[in-house]
């Protein structure tokens, strides 16, 4: 329940609205939830311990040792007690409402039925389980759940059930380095812990009571829902509570309201210091104000001669590897004989140990005390064995002393699995390790408490009905065997221990002898203060009344320090007779391993089972290390993983394998057909490429029927293979057993008709004057001819041109054809296509002019102009000439040859170059050309322009036509704009440069013009533009979030409207034509600033009064800032700008600092930064609840605290920190001792209180919780009832899930988690004893931990 403590004066006030009064536990519609929690939330309590109750006139009443007599009736005298009136206020959002259970605890089992008063199996009083009901607002409808709270037990005086573990009440030494008074010496306890819950006022009612932090009086003008809970909760043992804004007082006239104050306290200051719900049972809206501490002066006590006590947590006997912890009376200065100077300390050794203790009225030295330490027994000798895999073995183990006993497990606490010198195991099915421990018992010592007997000062028998009673505390837990009594009379006597809560412990009924004699009790006592021993009904025992000096004491066990009528009297009890717990030293555990030697798994497999004969098999097995194979007729072999077996007959072979002297069979069956033979009868193909060969099978031996299967396309099927072209055939035939046999045979053809000719054509027309000349090869001769102009020769003549065929037929009738053409050569070429070359020539230049090549020609013929002379290429198709005197004009002609004639020319008129060329006119194509394209632009042409130089935008690359009057070029990507350029030129020089733009994609727009801070919601005809791009043909606007254009879309200008919704955002613009479209410029609009950024100055360990500074960057748009400081802090300077100066005053001690930008439009969204003085106490801390003895490198850890530079350790005693220190993870190495792990968080102010967590040196117990994470379950091992703790950061839904070993969900319950500690119980009593698995959580984020039903 408690997350932090804060003392009273350290916390935060209380922020309530006042609720109407119609707010019930039924009806939630004017229900308030804390702040920041909307309308749905939990309505959870808030119990705060009142001051004023306790510092109030009357709230406290002091007793001197003796005198001090019996003050109300049926409560004891109040000799040494310190009376006070406490109350628990409830200034909370709903009521605390306790109900009990049909569940009642006795130990650790549980019953369905109540056992009775008394009623557990050891005489104890049961206890009831309770639940809290924590009251859910949503909205108007009001809901609850119910989550464990701990127990409650029937308080006999009073008559009704005490919620268990409510309050506890002490008076302590202050400790001035310590900020938790929890962790001050204590003094003095208080003998109640469990209260009734009611409703006994309010806080308007009892004024002043009810307070928060700030010490504000709360009552029903500033509590929220106030009286949600009815305002009548009362002690039934079904319903207990206290309503919200209602009080809980505990007047010290009750029964069990004070602290014990023990005999030899000095007068002095001391603190009263209570805790609400200790052990943190119940869940509160605030957890950090259950704890208070009040000061007191002490005057009726001893102002000489304090008593001054060594108290031990264990007899002064103990087994070696154990400690035993050593407390001092508290005093304000100790001074052991191992020169320690804490209250306590921890010894593992024997020796005699002493204390001085300096206290308010003197320093005193303690009687000694005697540890003994008992050596463990030597370690036992082992002896291992080793098996097969099935077999069982026996181990064996000596030891020079005690018992030896077997374990499975190397530590821990698990039960020994035998016992004696030898261990006969369970069949084994792998190696396996045990262990062997020798175990000694000491029996533990029997001692006596004083007083021995009656005789000293007077007395009397006790004959008068009542219960008086002795009041005593065990230091540790023993057995009070027995005490000496002495009756007035014979009969029985009951007599009974009751615990500081008034709860019975035990009963035991004896039937006495008048007169001395030893009543035998043989009552287990826990450790614990006040327990009251006494006799019921009419005792009629003895009892002195003079001569008494309390205490009591036997070192280590036990002090007997008062009784019912006080200190001047002695009831009853006389040499008691104390037994404490056996004392058991062990040897370590020493490993004994019995070596298991599998047994193989041979597996053995044949690659068939049945085969044909003749063949082979191969056979192999595994999972051995050797092999014998039987029997070894038709074997390869008898040893070894693979043999191949050729069996005659069907046989089965035995494999035998062998690994560590273990072995293991496997068999095989094998079966043997007969296989078939055969042979081919072949028919030959009659003529090359024909297919009419055949094939035919003849089968003898294997079973019939026989299948066959050619290699055929298609594949044919029958014994005979028809239809066959030459070449080799393989038929496979299988009989009726599955045996194959194949066999091949080749098909024959002739060789094919072969003709070669050779052919003369006709020459340049001339009739007559072909011929075709035949060679034939191949087939089988004669041969006969027929030819398609009716000729049967073999050759013919005297032809024209034109195309002739022959059929051959050779003498098996196989026929050949072939075409042959006539072809006529020698005709007159054609006219050569138009002259190639310059028109416009200058003197002394050289040219080059040609025409296209002509099919047939031999030759080429050129005429030029005079002036003109060919210089290269003469009766080629391209000439090169030189031309020098030419006239203003001729013509170049050209004819082409062969054989057979002359073609007619071809003519290209040549002009004499007078003048350069003119400027072009324009270049001609689109001034829109598109990344990646190629395109084509040209000039008309000047009869002066020898040639055209085109230059081209950056990154295009020419396709054609460099040179002349017309180009083609491919642009780059990306392409925007470019200039593309075209000069022509002649021998006289070059002319103008005709210039032209070209766009590609277009360019991004310029900057954006227009507002752009400052805009508000709501402003209309805000007015923005960019300059023109001239390749767009149209402009892209988009409005940011908010905002709408009104116009001028599509063009460079446009008009916005903002919504009154606007807050901001980008204005962008692009621009579009045929490529596509430009990348966009962007303009931020916002209306308020933007968040600040982060805050620059000193943020953590602000501890000291005085000047600082904070600032922060200007924000973009901002006209002003605004700070807000918390509180202790003020603003010195720089108020609505980005730099403040600050005075930090003494009373800091943590808040935000937090500022906003602001302009005519609003403001911005808070930066805040926390700052700090000394750092807050740690968050729970993260680690195992339960470790081994000795077990090392256990990890725990804290989450980091805001504003620390260090954090303190403090580790069980014997443990030690093996790394981490100073940080917020540590490794701790444990001893033999369990104890409290506490870090708290520190920096130049100081320190955070404790953070704690107790650590059990306990590897398995079903008392300690199994943790996994944020989930943990205990008792674990449970019977009945598995209790869940979920400890959850935030209100959230969950599921928990029980699954058995195969994954079978065989208990599951939906939860809705609140922020922090949650709690329910899963009923697994029909369930079957096993081992689970217990997860929380859904889909993949999961926690899991293992959990066992016994």
């Amino acid at each position: 329940m408690k997350r932090v403590l804060t003392l009273l004066a350290l916390g935060i006030a209380l922020q309530f609205n006042q609720a109407s009064a119609q707010c019930t536990t039924t009806n939630a519609t004017t229900c308030v939830c804390p702040p920041g929690q909307g309308t749905d939330c939990d309505l959870l309590p808030d119990i705060t311990v009142s001051k004023d109750a306790i510092s109030n006139s009357g709230g406290t009443t002091e007793y001197a040792q003796t005198g001090a007599g019996t003050n109300y009736s049926g409560q004891g005298s109040d000799d040494g007690r310190l009376r006070l009136t406490g109350a628990t206020p409830n200034i909370g959002y709903g009521p605390i409402e306790v109900r009990g259970q049909s569940r009642w605890v006795c130990g650790t089992d549980t019953s369905l039925t109540y056992p009775g008063v008394g009623g557990c199996p050891n005489g104890m009083d049961p206890k009831q389980v309770v639940v809290q009901r924590i009251y859910h607002k949503n909205g108007n409808a009001m809901s609850f759940t119910d989550r464990l709270a701990g127990t409650m037990t029937y308080h006999s005086t009073h008559g009704h059930q005490h919620v268990d573990s409510w309050g506890e009440y002490t008076i302590r030494l202050e400790n001035p380095n310590e900020p938790d008074p929890r962790n001050w010496s204590i003094v003095g306890t208080g003998s109640k812990l469990a209260f009734c819950l009611l409703d006994l006022s309010n806080c308007n009612s009892s004024a002043g009571y009810c307070r928060d932090s700030l010490n504000t009086v709360l009552n029903s003008t500033n509590l929220p829902n106030y009286g949600l809970g009815g305002g009548s909760y009362g002690c039934s043992n079904a319903l207990q509570g206290i309503t919200a804004g209602y009080v809980d007082i505990y007047s010290k006239s009750l029964d069990g309201m004070w602290i014990n104050i023990p005999s030899g306290t000095c007068n002095g200051n001391y603190w009263i210091v209570v805790t609400i719900d200790p052990n943190e049972n119940f869940l509160e809206y605030r957890e950090n104000n259950n704890v208070i501490a009040v000061p007191i002066t002490l005057t009726r006590q001893a102002t000489s001669n304090p008593i001054i006590e060594i108290m031990a947590d264990k007899s002064g006997t103990i087994a070696q590897g154990e400690t035993i912890r050593l407390t001092a009376t508290a005093g304000t200065a100790y001074l052991w004989s191992t020169g320690a100077t804490t209250q306590s300390i921890e010894v593992n050794t024997s020796g005699t140990y002493s204390v001085t203790v300096t206290t308010y009225c003197g320093t005193v030295t303690s009687t000694p005390f005697n540890v003994t330490v008992i050596p463990n027994p030597n370690d036992p000798t082992v002896t291992s064995a080793t098996i097969c895999q099935g077999q069982s073995a026996t181990i064996s183990a000596n030891a020079s002393s005690g018992t030896v006993y077997w374990y499975t497990q190397p530590s821990g606490n698990s039960l020994p699995v035998g016992n004696g010198p030898s261990y006969t195991t369970p069949t084994l099915g792998g190696t396996t390790t045990y262990y062997a421990q020798a175990e000694e018992v000491t029996p533990g010592p029997v001692n006596f408490c004083s007083p021995t007997d009656n005789t000293f000062g007077s007395g009397a028998y006790y004959t008068s009905a009542g219960t008086p009673y002795v009041v005593f505390t065990a230091y540790s837990s023993f057995v009070l065997q027995s005490v000496q009594v002495y009756a007035g009379a014979a009969g029985n006597r009951t007599f009974q221990l009751y615990d500081k809560n008034a709860t019975l412990v035990r009963q035991v009924t004896v039937n006495l002898p008048a007169g001395k004699s030893r009543a035998v009790l043989n009552i287990t006592v826990p450790v614990g203060e006040h327990f009251r021993l006494q006799v019921s009904g009419t005792p009629n025992l003895w009892y002195n009344t003079t001569g008494v000096s309390y205490p009591y004491t036997l070192p280590g066990f036990m002090s007997v320090t008062n009784s019912s009528a006080g200190k001047s009297t002695y009831y009853f009890f006389y040499d008691w007779q104390i037994a404490s717990p056996d004392i058991i030293t062990r040897s370590a555990r020493v490993p004994v391993t019995v070596t298991v030697n599998p047994t193989p798994v041979v597996n053995a497999s044949a690659a068939q089972s049945t085969l044909c004969s003749g063949l082979s098999v191969g056979l192999s097995a595994s999972g051995a290390d050797t092999y014998v194979w039987s029997p070894a007729t038709g074997l390869s072999g008898t040893t070894g993983s693979a043999v191949n077996a050729s069996p005659t007959t069907s046989t089965v072979y035995t494999v035998t394998g062998t690994s560590n002297g273990c072995s293991a069979t496997q068999t095989l069956s094998l079966t043997v057909n007969p296989s078939p033979s055969a042979t081919l009868s072949t028919s030959n193909v009659t003529c090359n490429g024909g297919s009419n060969g055949s094939l035919q099978a003849n089968v003898s031996g294997g079973t019939a029927p026989f299948n066959y299967s050619w290699n055929t396309s298609p594949v044919q099927t029958g014994a005979t293979a028809s239809n066959l072209s030459s070449g080799a055939y393989t038929v496979s035939i299988s009989d009726a057993n599955g045996c194959t046999t194949s066999v091949q045979g080749t098909i024959s053809q002739p060789a094919a008709l072969n003709l070669s000719s050779s052919v003369t054509p006709v020459i340049c027309g001339q009739a007559n004057s072909g011929a075709i000349d035949l060679t034939v090869s191949g087939g089988n001769a004669p041969y006969s001819y027929s030819w398609s102009n009716g000729a049967t020769s073999e050759d013919l003549s005297n032809l024209n041109s034109g195309n002739f065929t022959v059929t051959i037929t050779d003498a098996s009738s196989c026929t050949g054809s072939q075409t042959f053409n006539v072809g006529q050569v020698g005709t007159a070429p054609a006219t050569p296509a138009s002259v190639n070359g310059a028109a416009a020539v200058c003197n002394n230049q050289s040219l080059t002019y040609s025409v296209p090549a002509v099919p047939g020609a031999s030759t080429y013929n050129w005429t030029f102009p005079s002036g003109f002379t060919i210089t290269g290429g003469a009766g080629s198709n391209s000439v090169t000439v030189s031309a020098s005197n030419i006239p203003a004009s001729g013509q170049i002609c050209v004819t082409a040859q062969n054989a057979c004639g002359t073609s007619a020319p071809v003519c290209f008129t040549v002009a004499k170059v007078t003048a350069r060329p003119a400027t072009p006119a324009a270049i001609v194509g689109a001034n829109i050309i598109c990344p990646g394209s190629t395109v084509s632009f040209s000039v008309a042409a000047d009869p002066m322009a020898t040639s055209y130089n085109w230059q081209l935008p950056t990154g295009a690359t020419v396709v054609s036509g460099q040179g002349t009057n017309s180009i083609s070029f491919t642009l780059p990507t990306p392409f925007t704009t470019g200039t593309l350029r075209c000069t022509p030129s002649n021998c006289l020089g070059a002319g103008g440069t005709r210039t032209m733009t070209v766009y590609g994609t277009p360019t991004t727009p310029g900057t954006i013009s227009g507002p752009t801070n400052g805009v508000c919601a709501g402003s209309t005809n805000v007015n923005y533009s960019v300059s023109l791009v001239p390749s767009a043909s149209s402009y892209v606007w988009s409005a940011p979030p908010g905002a709408t254009i009104t116009s001028g879309a599509g063009t460079n200008a446009v008009t916005v409207t903002f919504s009154a919704g606007f807050t901001g955002g980008n204005l962008t613009v692009a621009t579009v034509n045929s490529c596509g479209t430009s990348s966009s410029r962007v303009a931020y609009i916002r209306s308020k600033p933007v968040t600040p950024g982060s805050i620059n100055g000193t943020l953590t360990g602000i501890c000291s009064a005085g000047a600082m500074n904070f600032s922060i960057s200007p924000v973009t748009g901002a006209t002003g800032y605004s700070w807000n400081v918390p509180s202790g802090i003020s603003v010195q300077s720089g108020a609505g700008t980005t730099s403040i100066g600050v005075n930090v005053s003494p009373a800091f001690v943590s808040g935000n600092l937090c500022v906003t930008a602001s302009n005519l439009c609003g403001n911005s969204p808070q930066r805040c930064a926390a700052l700090t003085a000394k750092p807050a106490v740690p968050s729970s801390i993260s680690g195992p609840t339960a470790v081994c003895a000795n077990q090392t490198n256990v990890a725990f850890s804290t989450a980091s605290v805001s504003g620390a530079t260090t954090y303190n350790w403090v580790v069980p005693s014997g443990a030690t920190i093996a790394s981490g220190a100073g940080t917020n993870s540590i490794l701790v190495n444990f001893g033999a001792n369990g104890g409290t792990v506490s870090v708290n968080a520190g920096n130049g102010c100081g320190n955070s209180s404790n953070r704690n967590m107790a650590v059990a040196i306990n590897c398995r117990s079903a008392a300690t919780a199994t943790t996994s994470g944020n989930i943990s379950a205990f008792p674990n091992p449970a019977s009945e009832l598995l209790t869940v703790q979920v400890d959850a950061l935030e209100k959230s839904n969950s599921r928990v899930m029980l699954r058995d070993l195969t994954g079978r969900i065989v208990l599951q319950q939906d939860l809705r988690l609140i922020a922090g500690l949650n709690q329910i119980n899963l009923d697994v009593h029909q369930l079957a004893r096993g081992v689970y698995v217990l997860e929380l959580g859904q889909d993949d984020q999961r926690e899991s931990l293992r959990v066992v039903l016994q």
